[in-house]
């Protein structure tokens, strides 16, 4: 790959709930805060990629294929792929 973005993020070791979810439930408003805007750069970053192989029944995805350029050519859906 010729330019690869790598981000430090926070996972939370309880899996059982969405990140956002599992700070509100911890009282941590502030670690909520901060995992929103790493999703908010997750998207982005997403949208920028020339090719986007996304989770079709993702919410999430959805919203990063939303957010890319002509997206009918360089976006697949790895579930009808």
């Amino acid at each position: 790959f010729s330019s690869v973005v790598s981000l430090n993020k926070y996972y939370p070791p309880n899996n059982d709930v969405g990140l956002h979810k599992w700070a509100e439930k911890q009282g941590d408003y502030v670690l909520a805060q901060t995992i929103l805007k790493e999703s908010i750069l997750d998207l982005y970053l997403l949208s920028a990629c020339k090719y986007l192989y996304y989770q079709g029944n993702s919410s999430f995805s959805k919203i990063a294929v939303a957010l890319k350029d002509n997206n009918e050519n360089f976006c697949f859906d790895w579930l009808k792929e």
